[in-house]
């Protein structure tokens, strides 16, 4: 048992009890599977169409199909085949994610604009030496605060459309979208990809996304420089992403494990004090924590000795497993607001540096039910009022939905 596992006996049972397609998608998609466990692990009663629908969601079915083409015939060949298309049609959307940030950053280099990649493409030639293992739905670029009215003309005049927020921002709106928000997301309608457009992070002040251009690197890009954070900065930049939607896709898991075994070049001594500078001291001891215990990686001892010196709660640290597991059939009012509440629980202590008047105003604050209020600037401190009773009648219009 390992030293976290001996400490939180809960998150070991947890771990023991991962249904059989689970377990096998976790390790399909680990650095350097294992054929002969991958072999073992088919042959324990997989439910393939779990499995598929299971390497669909957590964007891992083109690592999964590389990994279970080399795990003999235990494979069944019409779920073999299935993965197989999976993964190409992830690849056809990959390379075309990959030309158009290529065009986007060309366009944005001749506007003078600076433009960070933060995933897509470039990630996964990154941490997996091809562009099109890692599986991504839209490109994620950042901009500087004060380079986004530039940005966002930039990207209308390249085809995009905004579509969230899809309405009509009013001056009071936009400032607070711009304050309690960090992107908006575009569409281009003929090329059917989806752009969102960072200009900070959730609950990071200008200072803490100022360190981020601080820490930004060159790396090529079919055949023009592109900007691309540190290996520290993208550690602790994509450990903020996985620790704010509570690890629910075990791709992000799985390019925690790529980074940290990778060879390291610095000292570890820099890594904590950008996470410290940052706030994400908890969401890097997470992250690396769970990537231990679910993918058996052995870790550092200083990065272990800082990820323990954390004192993550047990709760804390097994609220992501349920989120990986399969879907548990439609859920309830009742059962919806207990999610919730959960979900508040572990956002609250997630974010434990941020001031509580923060969170509480970008709790009550949501977009689309601001835009279905149409209140005139002048009486916009109302929409903080208001959104708990627009929640309620929203979730009491809706259907029941899957988890």
């Amino acid at each position: 048992m390992s030293q976290l596992a001996a400490s939180h006996p809960g998150l070991a049972r947890r771990i023991t009890a991962f249904p059989p397609e689970l377990r096998l998608l976790l390790a399909s998609s680990r650095p350097a599977p294992d054929p002969a466990e991958l072999e073992s692990l088919c042959r324990t009663g997989i439910p393939w169409e779990d499995f598929l629908g299971l390497a669909r969601r957590h964007g891992v079915a083109a690592m999964a199909a590389a990994a279970l083409s080399r795990a003999g015939g235990a494979v069944p060949p019409w779920a073999r085949d299935q993965l197989r298309a999976m993964a190409r049609q992830s690849a056809a959307r990959a390379l075309g994610h990959g030309a158009e940030l290529a065009r986007l950053n060309a366009a944005f280099a001749e506007a003078g604009i600076d433009l960070m990649a933060l995933k897509g493409p470039t990630l996964s030639q990154r941490l997996y030496g091809s562009p099109v293992l890692r599986c991504s739905v839209d490109l994620d670029v950042l901009v500087r605060l004060e380079d986004l009215p530039r940005a966002e003309a930039l990207m209308e005049r390249a085809g995009y459309a905004r579509t969230e927020p899809g309405f009509r921002l009013t001056p009071r709106l936009r400032a607070a979208l711009v304050e309690c928000t960090h992107h908006f997301q575009y569409r281009h309608p003929a090329r059917r990809i989806q752009v969102e457009l960072h200009w900070g992070q959730v609950f990071w002040p200008p200072a803490q996304v100022a360190l981020l251009w601080d820490r930004r690197i060159r790396l090529p890009w079919l055949g023009a420089p592109i900007q691309e954070l540190d290996e520290d900065a993208l550690l602790v930049f994509l450990c903020s992403h996985g620790a704010r939607h509570a690890w629910s896709r075990s791709q992000w898991l799985g390019d925690i494990a790529a980074i940290l075994a990778a060879p390291r070049r610095t000292a570890w001594d820099g890594l904590f004090r950008l996470a410290g500078a940052l706030g994400q001291e908890l969401a890097l001891a997470q992250g690396v924590l769970l990537v231990r215990e679910l993918y058996r990686l052995t870790l550092p001892p200083p990065l272990a000795r800082f990820a323990e010196a954390q004192d993550a709660p047990e709760w804390f640290l097994c609220r992501p497993l349920a989120l990986l597991q399969p879907g548990t059939g439609a859920a309830s009012f009742l059962g919806h607001v207990r999610a919730k509440a959960g979900d508040l629980r572990y956002q609250l202590q997630l974010n434990r540096r941020v001031p509580l008047r923060a969170q509480l105003k970008a709790l009550l604050f949501h977009p689309a039910e601001t835009a279905a209020c149409d209140i005139p600037d002048r009486w916009f401190w109302l929409h903080f009022w208001l959104r708990p009773l627009l929640w309620l009648r929203r979730r009491l219009a809706a259907p029941a939905r899957l988890h």
